[in-house]
């Protein structure tokens, strides 16, 4: 079976998904169709997995777009139909995506942490809490920290590494 008709299929079978549009052909590079469709965010991490089963991502591509506003009676049934609530939706692609861009060791990520570090260390000498709080605003250590959450909640020992790896391997675990 041609795999746009599985994805279309896919598509139409799931009561998250609406607005379902297909561009034969449009595709240049790799060669193949576009599809494209609006989806519940309830619906989103399910209906990611199944097109991941069909392996879209080795040969084609599977892309997230976040809609702030959405006018259309039918997006408004889909969340209806879709079950669980759209606020309560973890889209576990999306938050390993960002805290991927957010986990990398750059010089900005030292530069920052260096002076976080200073920042503390005089409200520590100072007994300025103050200050302890401005070195939080300061330092960079939540994308590494998200990402080691993350990482041990999905059980993906490189994403709980990425920018930390003098971490010890007790992690491989994971």
């Amino acid at each position: 079976m041609d795999r746009s008709a599985q994805v279309e299929r896919l598509l139409a079978d799931d009561v998250a998904v609406t607005h379902v549009v297909v561009f034969p052909g449009a595709a240049r590079d790799p060669a193949g169709d576009l599809i494209t469709c609006d989806v519940a965010r309830e619906g989103a991490s399910t209906l990611l997995e199944r097109l991941r089963g069909l392996g879209l991502e080795r040969d084609g591509s599977i892309m997230l777009e976040s809609v702030d506003v959405s006018l259309s009676h039918s997006a408004d049934r889909a969340e209806r139909r879709a079950p669980g609530f759209g606020v309560d939706a973890v889209v576990w692609e999306q938050i390993e995506q960002a805290t991927a861009e957010e986990s990398r060791l750059s010089a900005a990520f030292f530069v920052f942490m260096a002076v976080a570090t200073v920042i503390a260390g005089i409200g520590v000498l100072l007994d300025q809490p103050i200050l302890i709080v401005g070195a939080m605003v300061v330092g960079p250590e939540f994308g590494p920290l998200a990402a080691l959450c993350v990482g041990l909640v999905r059980r993906r020992a490189s994403l709980s590494r990425r920018g930390w790896p003098h971490w010890p391997s007790v992690f491989r675990w994971v």
